[in-house]
């Protein structure tokens, strides 16, 4: 029979997957245990929960009754939609660790080839390699050993690390 209501009659037939509570403020300083029937959305098969009262307080004056009753054919469009939400956060997972690994490959680091691209102490375009990164009193900074073997200093924001072509072609 799924939920029904005095006024409005059944609703949700076939679609009550479970119930569940949870601890919700009801008024200003008050707080309830409000039951929740957790339902399948017949066009998506997302879930959604019905509220269905206030366990200390009583059920709301309009509700008789709730059952689980979810048919096969709900069931099976649910699933579709938990497959769907899956590959979401797969492609999502995928797409935040190609960030991360470009990140890193561009993250100013001893040993790196690097260019200063930004700033006015140091003249952008000096390449060379970094010898040394750490902290200075306004943030990360870096050595850079141009080809003459002068060692350039400046902030990490203000250098660019120079990219292989293999690491290029990976980002």
């Amino acid at each position: 029979m799924a939920i029904t209501w005095k006024s409005e009659g059944i609703k949700h037939a076939g679609f009550v997957l479970r119930f569940d509570s949870r601890d919700e403020r009801i008024m200003s300083d008050v707080y309830a245990l409000v039951r929740y029937a957790i339902c399948i959305d017949p066009t998506t098969g997302a879930e959604v929960s019905v509220r269905l009262g206030d366990c200390e307080f009583g059920n709301h004056s309009d509700l008789i009754s709730a059952e689980i009753d979810a048919t096969p054919e709900a069931l099976a469009l649910h699933c579709m939609w938990i497959d769907r939400c899956v590959e979401e956060q797969r492609i999502a997972f995928e797409k935040n660790a190609r960030a991360r690994r470009l990140a890193d490959i561009k993250r100013v680091a001893k040993g790196k080839r690097c260019v200063v691209a930004r700033g006015r102490k140091v003249a952008k375009g000096t390449t060379g390699v970094c010898i040394w990164v750490g902290d200075g009193h306004y943030g990360e900074r870096c050595g850079i050993k141009d080809e003459a073997g002068t060692v350039h200093w400046t902030a990490s924001k203000n250098v660019d690390v120079i990219l292989s072509e293999e690491e290029a072609n990976a980002a």
